[in-house]
């Protein structure tokens, strides 16, 4: 049942439960639903060529553990760089438009912020103590930055983050985030 309400946050299915328009285009991409809608609204805010690297990135999960213990696979990279093409290749078929890159200014970072919050708008946490302790907001439970997050390693805690995936273990942790503010 959870699956069919997040289709529906997502405008991936019609009023009758089936797949709408936009649900059809989202379901041409091999990617979970949030970040097929995150990319399809990349073409809104102009920033597709960086929504489709980080949907890249995020995808391949093959050598998880290395990456873990070296920070940094030259193999998930070269996976990484196939997934990018395959989706570049899926948005040239469909005829979406892919704009051009725009990396590190202000605009860009904020908008690869909208464009992913328009897919993972029920993937945010909010600091409720100072101290990291997240209460993700559609589940109503706890959990604290994974230790390889690179906000670990800062002394000022993000107050509101997005996260990408939730691990349940010993100390629940939230993984991939990134700092976004409520009036995004």
């Amino acid at each position: 049942m959870q699956a069919l309400e997040d289709l529906d946050y997502l405008a991936a299915l019609d009023d009758d439960g089936n797949l709408s328009e936009f649900g059809i285009i989202m379901s041409e991409f091999p990617l979970d639903p949030q970040l097929s809608k995150s990319i399809l609204a990349s073409c809104e805010f102009e920033c597709v060529d960086e929504m489709l690297t980080i949907a890249a990135m995020v995808t391949d999960y093959s050598n998880e553990k290395w990456c873990r213990d070296y920070f940094l696979s030259c193999s998930a990279l070269r996976t990484a760089e196939i997934i990018r093409a395959e989706l570049v290749e899926i948005m040239k078929r469909i005829e979406l438009p892919i704009s051009e890159p725009d990396f590190g200014s202000k605009e860009n970072i904020l908008s690869i912020k909208k464009s992913l919050l328009s897919g993972y708008f029920m993937h945010i946490a909010r600091d409720v103590d100072g101290s990291g302790n997240y209460l993700m907001l559609t589940h109503r439970q706890v959990a604290q930055l994974h230790p390889f997050s690179s906000y670990c390693n800062t002394r000022r805690i993000p107050e509101w983050v997005l996260f990408h995936e939730f691990s349940i273990s010993e100390d629940n942790s939230i993984r991939v985030v990134s700092e976004i503010s409520p009036d995004l």
